[in-house]
């Protein structure tokens, strides 16, 4: 079974959306860092990937356009805390399917993009 790649700086915030998406009936991975998701994605298991924007790693941008750029079969949902309109645009021109705040209410949005997604 494929599965959704959480990837965010936050521990809280992974476990939240873990719990979101079990929920939801979709099995997911909680991944901390660029590096860490980079392994899991390299599994070829992975049909979806929701992440923020920053990591002590590297910046998650330049996984964005890693992906979009060399695998657009993984669509890539932006949840993050990041309100910058400009960031927001350029990461839509750049092919994510959403960007989402946390501050908004993020289950509602991120369940019907999911629901595009999958089916």
């Amino acid at each position: 079974m494929k599965s959704i790649v959480h990837v965010d700086n936050s521990e809280f915030f992974r476990k939240v959306v873990k719990t979101f998406l079990r929920e939801k009936g979709y099995e997911s991975v909680e991944c901390a860092s660029i590096a860490e998701t980079q392994k899991v994605l390299d599994s070829g298991l992975v049909s979806s990937v929701i992440m923020g924007l920053e990591f002590s790693d590297a910046r998650g941008v330049e996984l964005i356009k890693n992906l979009v750029t060399t695998n657009k079969k993984i669509p890539v949902i932006v949840l993050t805390s990041d309100e910058n309109l400009e960031h927001r645009q350029k990461l839509m021109l750049l092919g994510v399917e959403d960007y989402i705040l946390k501050s908004m209410n993020w289950q509602e949005r991120l369940e019907g993009i999911l629901k595009q997604i999958f089916k």
